[in-house]
């Protein structure tokens, strides 16, 4: 016996929603513009990816030292910083360089003190520390391997769909504003789904019921889990500030503020040389926000799924929303019944959040 199939699997009774997607996400949804690539698919219904560790170059000491010790303690801490130090590596505390000689523990390495003309000096607990440069000597011979395995993360898709049945009379009725009834229900219904996209995006758990029938994927929430807590404060430029700084020495790179509108308002209210409007092409309306960080400048995108005590610092070239390969936003047709046209708009998607430590989420923020 022949397997039956549904009518929209039918090449000509689906239509892609592409075009669509594009001018109703830069309106409705800009952190969702900003993510979705409908250029990439997943393959699966558990999507996986692998994360490769950043390599920062800082970080500090843990213990203050006098001008005569060569063995030290670090705090060992910061984003790979177990595999930052080899024998031979030079690093900078304040203005004195030194040799690290041997590698006793991921938090303790001994070095050759005032190294390459600089004069040793006594510095005090929590001081910066630079890693250098990894020099090698000509004709050297590999000591040990440096490879790295990457860490396997995954997130499962979700389904979203919604459904519009519209007699024969309601679309023959002339509406104001409307000049056919299927588009615009489609419009609206594509224009809720999308939104809930970027909610999922923002406040979404991966979850799975067992059946594998129903899941739900993973958002910012799930996957971000660097955070600091202002304890009610309101918000401030060190908020900010320090976040941005602790993520370059991690080895990421900042670019985007994900603000919820209490916070967005609360950045308005900061230093004016912090925040601007700017310009993104030609077109005088429309306008990006850009907030000026000790360590350059960041977009700011408003989102209104967004907590509203909650700052995200993000990366955002890290982060994809991407549909399951040929489930892009879709209006399918269904088959008709008596006077009744049914369509359905439906997608699966699912979000990759790389590097986790590349984020950042301030929370618990002032919202009156």
């Amino acid at each position: 016996m022949a397997t039956p199939f549904a009518s929209y699997e039918l090449a000509t009774d689906r239509e892609d929603l592409a075009d669509a997607i594009s001018n109703l996400a830069e309106r409705e949804t800009p952190f969702l513009k900003k993510i979705m690539h409908s250029g990439l698919a997943a393959t699966n219904t558990t999507h996986s990816w692998v994360n490769t560790r950043l390599v920062g170059f800082k970080d500090r000491l843990d213990g203050a030292i006098d001008n005569s010790a060569t063995t030290i303690d670090v705090d060992g801490s910061f984003q790979g910083a177990p595999n930052k130090y080899v024998a031979g590596t030079v690093i900078k505390v304040e203005d004195e360089y030194m040799k690290i000689t041997s590698v006793n523990s991921s938090t303790q390495v001994t070095v050759t003190r005032g190294y390459a003309g600089s004069t040793a000096a006594s510095h005090v607990d929590n001081t910066q520390v630079d890693i250098v440069a990894k020099p090698k000597a000509e004709g050297f011979e590999p000591s040990e391997s440096e490879h790295e395995f990457g860490i396997k993360d995954s997130n499962f898709t979700q389904i979203f769909s919604r459904f519009i049945s519209l007699t024969g009379t309601s679309q023959a009725v002339k509406v104001a504003g409307a000049e056919n009834q299927m588009s615009t229900q489609t419009e609206r219904k594509l224009k809720e789904l999308l939104k809930e996209v970027e909610r999922e995006a923002i406040l979404g758990i991966k979850f799975e019921d067992g059946s594998g029938d129903n899941r739900l994927f993973g958002g910012l929430q799930q996957f971000v889990t660097q955070e600091n807590d202002a304890a009610a404060a309101a918000l401030a430029t060190s908020h900010i500030d320090t976040a941005v700084l602790e993520l370059l020495e991690n080895g990421a790179k900042p670019n985007t503020l994900l603000v919820s509108n209490i916070q967005k308002n609360a950045l308005n209210n900061l230093k004016a040389s912090r925040v601007e409007q700017a310009q993104s092409d030609k077109s005088i309306s429309n306008l990006v926000d850009i907030y000026h960080s000790e360590a350059g400048p960041l977009k700011i995108v408003r989102s209104n799924d967004m907590p509203a005590d909650s700052l995200y610092v993000l990366d955002s070239g890290l982060i994809k929303v991407v549909p399951l390969q040929k489930r892009r936003f879709a209006m399918v047709k269904l088959s008709k019944s008596g006077d009744l046209d049914k369509t359905m708009v439906i997608g699966e998607y699912t979000m990759e959040v790389r590097n986790p430590e590349a984020h950042y989420r301030i929370k618990n923020l002032a919202i009156s």
